[in-house]
């Protein structure tokens, strides 16, 4: 059985907690926004999603144990089932989106209830109203639909017995929209790409200097399969960096030989500067010369 949304350079959910516990985070906001700003570049968005048989609750997770005081206060599953029948909701998404729903009812049951939990059908209570998933598929295979959009639109306007949102309803079978839709797409995480250095030395071969050409580049048909659009999405972890350093360039886009750590090192402390903001301002100045990057946690990590 596959696990939804199990795919990508994840690390386990033990190492995810390590992590996040060690960075002092302490809402489930907090994450979101360190995650969005790829300071994690190995722990998924949705760990409740993608560690769905180990995951415990956010408390847990983070290290706060505010998930299990509230766990405590929830109804049983059978009470918190009935309340969701009473609703009649016809999907995971409509519970998502559902406004005003008391303390005692969990966001996410199929976290809380593992042990009494089948599928969100059962929960909610609604008919299932769609094909089953081979059928589903030997329909849309024969339509040749492009991409996710315009099977939406069909399956929104032409036949409701296809579901907006395939990935939800067929949870347990689906694999991706490439397969689903049988229409070659691979999704970046599963592409295979030259390793760093390699996408290194083919992109400085180009002379590219700006995010902007390189994006130019990207959408010319120019770009060799293997190379990817988003370097800093799949080299996470792997070597990347940032782009002045991919691109062999200054953040100015001018192509410059750093110094050494420890040069760069020893120039800045005898500048006697307090902090981060200080470092900025000089360089900005230039008073740091170019020879030293604007992003050394970057450059010399």
């Amino acid at each position: 059985m596959k696990k939804f949304l199990k795919y990508g350079d994840f690390v386990s959910y033990e190492e995810a907690k390590k992590i996040v516990q060690e960075t002092g985070v302490k809402t489930r906001d907090q994450y979101k926004i360190v995650r969005d700003r790829e300071l994690f570049p190995k722990l998924p968005k949705d760990p409740a999603q993608v560690y769905t048989t180990k995951f415990e609750g956010w408390g847990t997770f983070l290290g706060t144990g505010r998930a299990s005081k509230q766990r405590k206060n929830f109804r049983t599953f059978n009470q918190a089932k009935k309340y969701a029948k009473s609703l009649k909701l016809k999907g995971r998404r409509a519970w998502a989106k559902l406004k005003d729903r008391p303390s005692d009812i969990p966001n996410k049951p199929d976290c809380i209830y593992k042990k009494d939990w089948k599928d969100w059908q059962d929960f909610l209570g609604y008919d299932n109203k769609y094909y089953t998933f081979k059928k589903a598929k030997m329909i849309i295979r024969k339509l040749k639909f492009k991409d996710s959009f315009a099977y939406r639109k069909y399956a929104r306007t032409i036949d409701t017995k296809l579901p907006n949102y395939p990935e939800d309803v067929y949870r347990i079978e689906w694999i991706s929209y490439g397969d689903y839709l049988h229409n070659g797409y691979i999704a970046p995480m599963r592409k295979k790409f030259v390793t760093y250095e390699q996408a290194v030395k083919f992109v400085r071969s180009l002379k590219i200097t700006r995010t902007k050409a390189w994006q130019k580049f990207c959408t010319s048909g120019k770009r060799p399969q293997n190379i990817p659009t988003t370097p800093n999405t799949v080299y996470r972890g792997k070597g990347w960096k940032s782009y002045p350093e991919f691109f062999g360039t200054d953040i100015a886009g001018n192509n410059v030989k750093y110094m050494t750590f420890k040069k760069a090192k020893e120039f800045v402390q005898k500048l006697n500067l307090k902090n981060r903001d200080d470092f900025f301002k000089a360089k900005k100045l230039g008073i740091i010369p170019i020879e030293i990057p604007s992003q050394p946690n970057y450059v010399y990590k």
